[in-house]
């Protein structure tokens, strides 16, 4: 369980890109709360870890950009008044990459790997239903 050593050269393209893929993929706002609610989850997963870690300025922020979504999902229940389109999804994402690399590098391989997982199931559903 020893830390990663990672060349800076190697590590800018692989968060860019990796920021990139998560906008890319969390872009599916077009069901009621969909993405607010897979946000929620991971938000609040983060907050944890940043907890456990006694980072609690990330843990703060996690918690209130959860509670901002939980918010936003009052007012997302069907049928919605508002979507959260990409004005809202950008800076989410790019917070998530930020905070996942914040926590660590295994915690942002973790990330990648939730996104890489959650986000087609739910987009699945929403092309076939």
């Amino acid at each position: 369980g020893g830390e990663w050593q990672v060349a800076l050269w190697i590590f800018i393209p692989i968060v860019v890109f990796t920021m990139v893929a998560l906008y890319a993929g969390s872009n599916i706002d077009g069901v009621d709360g969909l993405s607010g609610g897979i946000f929620t989850i991971i938000y609040t997963t983060y907050g944890t870890i940043a907890f456990l870690q006694e980072r609690f300025d990330l843990a703060a922020l996690c918690f209130i950009i959860v509670g901002a979504l939980i918010a936003f999902l009052w007012f997302n229940i069907p049928p919605a008044r508002f979507f959260m389109s990409d004005t809202g999804t950008m800076p989410l994402t790019i917070g998530l990459a930020v905070i996942a690399v914040i926590t660590g590098f295994k915690a942002f391989l973790k990330a990648c790997f939730q996104i890489i997982v959650a986000l087609p199931r739910p987009f699945a559903v929403a092309v076939l239903t």
